[in-house]
């Protein structure tokens, strides 16, 4: 056999034998990666999807505890209560029995006793909330302290409540606290219904209990549908013993979870693992959704069969759950391992036809080193000169080989350290894409909350322009300004880099400019605002914003009186952690006798409630003026 042929011969077996090892060491590096970023990236998943729908559920809590501190319910909770207080406990509890079971018998809708609870002011007032957000309410109703219902948008079962796990968990032992009720699925709505329940406060006494049912349905399946665009994995809401809430083309708690994925949420809160379904591996993360873990101050669960509704929650949280099948998740590193395959048989291929060359070239030695000496002049540093003899030739024939191979060592590194560079690159691409996308979603949520405020501004406008009674359009000229002051934040979010935190000072030039603006009259009028730039969250400006709201409207519809000189004051500052609201007008003050503690009307009751949501205290007096200060740490 000649010697190039020996030699390509050489040259195929090696090849083989290294793109083999290769490929195997290979395979297994690229595996290896590709789990551990696919399970970061799903954990990562479901805790931003979990985080989402914490805030849709705070949401929920948010509108129903608006709507049910409104005047007409609180009024219509402290004349029910004053009724049935008066009674013995035994002959009140005979008074409920009596009731409930006189409504339990009505089987006409236009009884006059479950008219009564179906046309009075409050039942009229919760009917418009259905009205406003169509769709999103089944009923809405409220019981006072012992549990009597006193209004209603719909006909319910019973009167008497007190009894019933909800509103044993939102009374709280006296308490308070808000309880989801996780009622299921409802077939009357063909729905999956969650119950809000609120109680309802007066200082520290629970004086009633509101409950707005809510379906979840459209909520739920947007919160699928919308991330599932994101990522290739199968994404679901599941309880914790595993019952499937939501998923894409799937009847609400219709299917559970495999048991080897279940077993997962009952002993984590958050975590990711690669385990074996139906005799293939997939790639599983799941975070618990805060809320329905339950505290102090939120309850979650249900009872799993009620009235209406099947298959409701006993105690479990909700979780979020994706799923990746292996193949899936592996498609990008299999891409890899086929590329280098190909590669190394073109390799083996190139390299073996060098060598058939080489062995030719042997024949003629002088030949062979100066066109060996002419290709590593070109560039070609996979020359390689096999020259085994003691004369001048072989040693020149061995310096050459070893300089070639120097040369070649150092654009290898050169080649490995561009590779890197390249992969590092790509790595920070995918990352800024991935916030980019985050940016997007949270700025679309922001850009829906203002719009939903607007939306509420609106129609408390309209519903303004319909009534006649001055005292009801000023409630609700009242009611537009808190609106617009949360508006008002959710604008600078949206406007802003920093979705997290807003600018104190921009959010309250702009909104004491805009409460002055609304009183065209006081053209002698002189604000001066005195507002420390620092940053807070929406959670803390919501509440100072409708504060301002209020303090700021009643000094310009009462503090002065056709004089000469009008001056506000609009103070706020930081001490180390404490931080001072302050507002001070040279007005004619509070009238004498004046006592904080002994007014009643709702907007100064809603100051007070808000400075005790921010842990704060609240001082007013006549100071050349009426000053308040409000004081709280952050």
């Amino acid at each position: 056999m000649k010697l190039q042929y020996k030699a390509a011969g050489l040259m195929i077996f090696l090849g083989i034998i290294t793109l083999f090892t290769i490929t195997i060491i290979y395979s297994y590096l690229i595996k290896q990666a590709v789990i551990q970023e696919e399970l970061t990236n799903i954990e990562n998943l479901t805790e931003e999807i979990a985080h989402h729908m914490d805030t849709h559920l705070e949401a929920f809590t948010s509108i129903t505890k608006a709507f049910s501190i409104a005047p007409p319910v609180v009024n219509a909770l402290l004349e029910s209560n004053s009724k049935f207080a008066g009674f013995s406990t035994a002959w009140r509890n005979e008074e409920i029995d009596s009731l409930n079971k006189r409504w339990m018998e009505a089987s006409d809708i236009n009884d006059p006793f479950i008219q009564e609870h179906l046309t009075n002011s409050v039942a009229a007032f919760l009917k418009l909330q259905q009205t406003i957000m169509p769709g999103l309410y089944g009923e809405i109703f409220l019981t006072n302290k012992y549990g009597v219902m006193i209004s209603t948008t719909g006909k319910l079962t019973t009167l008497a409540h007190s009894h019933k796990y909800w509103w044993e968990a939102s009374y709280f032992n006296g308490k308070g606290r808000v309880f989801f009720d996780d009622r299921g699925f409802d077939e009357s709505v063909d729905g999956y219904v969650l119950g809000v329940v609120v109680p309802i406060m007066d200082g520290n006494e629970v004086i009633g209990i509101l409950k707005s049912n809510i379906n979840l349905d459209g909520p739920l399946t947007n919160v699928v549908e919308d991330f599932r665009l994101n990522h290739p994995g199968n994404i679901q809401i599941a309880r914790t013993k595993g019952l499937v809430v939501a998923e894409k083309g799937v009847i609400p708690l219709s299917n559970n979870l495999p048991e080897e994925l279940s077993q997962y949420l009952q002993t984590e809160k958050t975590g990711s693992e690669v385990v074996e379904v139906d005799n293939r591996k997939e790639f599983i993360a799941f975070s618990s959704i805060p809320i329905t873990l339950g505290s102090d101050e939120y309850g979650f669960g249900g009872k799993y069969e009620s009235i209406g509704h099947i298959k409701g929650n006993e105690g479990e949280a909700w979780h979020i759950v994706i799923t990746l099948d292996e193949a899936i998740a592996m498609e990008r590193g299999n891409k890899w391992i086929r590329l280098l395959i190909i590669a190394g048989i073109i390799f083996i291929v190139l390299a073996s036809f060098t060598a058939l060359l080489l062995g030719k070239w042997f024949a003629k030695p002088l030949i062979k080193l100066s066109l060996a000496a002419q290709k590593i002049g070109e560039g070609n540093l996979d020359t390689k000169i096999s020259l085994i003899t003691k004369d001048e030739i072989g040693s020149l024939s061995q310096s050459v080989n070893k300089m070639t191979e120097n040369l070649n060592k150092t654009l290898t590194s050169r080649d490995k350290l561009t590779l890197e560079v390249e992969l590092r690159k790509e790595a920070e691409k995918r990352v800024n894409i991935q916030l980019k996308e985050k940016e997007v979603i949270l700025k679309e949520a922001h850009h829906r909350i203002k719009n939903n405020f607007i939306s509420i501004s609106s129609l408390l406008s309209l519903q303004s322009s319909s009534i006649t009674n001055s005292e009801a359009v000023s409630a609700l000229e009242d009611a537009i300004g808190r609106v617009n002051s949360m508006a008002l934040l959710y604008e600078k979010m949206l406007l802003g880099d920093d979705y997290n935190t807003s600018s104190v000072k921009e959010y309250l030039d702009t909104l004491v400019d805009e409460i002055v603006r609304l009183f065209p009259g006081n053209l002698n009028l002189k604000v001066e605002k005195q507002i420390t730039d620092f940053k807070l969250d929406p959670k803390t400006l919501v509440p100072i914003g409708i504060i301002v709201n209020e303090l700021l409207t009643n000094i310009m519809k009462y503090a002065f009186n056709d004089q000469d000189s009008c001056l506000i004051e609009v103070i706020f500052t930081i001490d180390k952690e404490n931080v001072n609201l302050i507002l001070q007008d040279n007005g004619r003050g509070f009238p004498e006798g004046f006592n904080i503690e002994n007014q009643k009307g709702f907007g100064l009751r809603l100051i007070k409630m808000l400075t005790l949501q921010l842990g704060g205290s609240l001082t007013m007096d006549n100071h050349n003026g009426t000053r308040s200060v409000i004081k709280f740490s952050i």
